[in-house]
């Protein structure tokens, strides 16, 4: 967990200066990580026919004695019943067993891949991370960061963790959601789903600034958007910020409890980049804070969607419906989901570190 202290120099491992990140990855590709998809995606689908085996496995005996039927199942003779079901019983425990040692076998197979493909990738990136595959960022962060509503329910998993130059960052992707209703009346909503980071900010705030998606200037207009969203601005997030990049104000809402301190943070040219981040996640909704010294970004999943990877982040692809996923541009997708936070978190500091010159 990132705490609200201030900034302490840190020495990192700093990679090759003579070669980017993206040079170190296609070689990386080159050199192993080809070969290693090749091999990952043979088990995956060896694993994945042996589900597909144990499916028809299971519901073979129904087809063949028509056990489905309860007519037919009636017509047995009593002598008959109670050994039917002892065999009933003793097949659904064997297909028990079956399943839960291919359960297993499975889960191997998924620490095995973001061991040999997810772990050498974050590497090449920044060699000072360190990658924790059931970890994620901790709920008090998450709801520290005050950029969503309370929820019921808090997944996430494969925690990246380290330093970038001499700051602090953490990310992890984080699935929240409520329900309601009741019975068959029970419904699931999403709160948040996709890729959640905090990084040590280098300039400590004296107030609160967040930056949320304007779904409302975009649909309305500028005049009805920004007048709705002055009208509903909450209280404690601030007052609506009115900015003169005409771009950023189309894609981004901006509230603030000190207007001159937002506007220090949000210089023209951070804008400029903050539009360029909104383009290099394929506009997905972005969401940031900025307290105290910390800085919180949301990157969000659009519903029914995989976001700007095909596999869902950091879990193996669906190997049954993707043959060619051992390609560079399915590793490069990977690249991305965690170069562009890490660009996103130095560009921001880069930008503070004008501020304090």
């Amino acid at each position: 967990m990132l705490t609200k202290t201030p900034l302490k120099r840190v020495i990192t491992l700093k990679a090759n200066s003579n070669s980017s990140s993206y040079e170190r990855f296609k070689n990386l590709y080159t050199t192993r990580l080809n070969k290693t998809l090749s091999v990952i995606i043979k088990e995956g689908r060896s694993i994945n026919f042996s589900i597909l085996k144990l499916l028809l496995l299971l519901i073979s005996p129904y087809i063949l004695m028509g056990i489905f039927s309860t007519d037919s199942f009636m017509t047995f003779e009593k002598p008959l019943r109670t050994p039917t079901i002892i065999i009933n019983i003793l097949f659904f425990i064997f297909i028990f067993y079956l399943g839960f040692n291919l359960y297993k076998k499975y889960k191997r197979f998924v620490n095995k891949y973001k061991r040999m493909v997810i772990e050498p990738i974050i590497k090449v990136i920044n060699p000072s991370f360190k990658y924790f595959p059931e970890k994620h960022i901790a709920i008090n962060d998450y709801l520290d960061s005050d950029l969503f509503r309370m929820h019921e329910h808090f997944h996430g998993d494969d925690l990246i963790s380290g330093t970038i130059d001499d700051f602090d960052f953490e990310m992890s992707e984080v699935h929240t959601y409520h329900h309601t209703g009741h019975g068959k009346n029970r419904q699931k909503h999403n709160i948040f789903d996709g890729l959640f980071f905090i990084f040590k900010y280098k300039k400590n705030l004296q107030s609160l600034t967040y930056i949320f998606p304007d779904l409302a200037e975009r649909f309305l207009g500028k005049i009805f958007g920004q007048t709705l969203q002055s009208f509903i601005s909450s209280n404690a997030k601030g007052d609506l910020v009115k900015l003169e990049n005409p771009v950023f104000e189309k894609i981004f809402k901006v509230t603030s409890t000190n207007q001159i301190e937002a506007r220090t943070i949000l210089t023209p040219v951070m804008m400029e980049k903050m539009v360029d981040f909104y383009k290099d996640v394929n506009q997905q909704p972005l969401y940031f804070a900025f307290k105290n010294n910390l800085v919180y970004v949301a990157i969000s999943r659009p519903m029914g969607s995989k976001a700007f990877t095909n596999n869902q982040y950091f879990e193996p692809p669906s190997l049954f419906f993707n043959p060619k996923a051992a390609s560079f541009n399915f590793a490069k997708k990977i690249y991305d989901c965690i170069n562009i936070p890490v660009e996103i978190a130095k560009e921001i500091n880069d930008n503070a570190s004008v501020w304090k010159r």
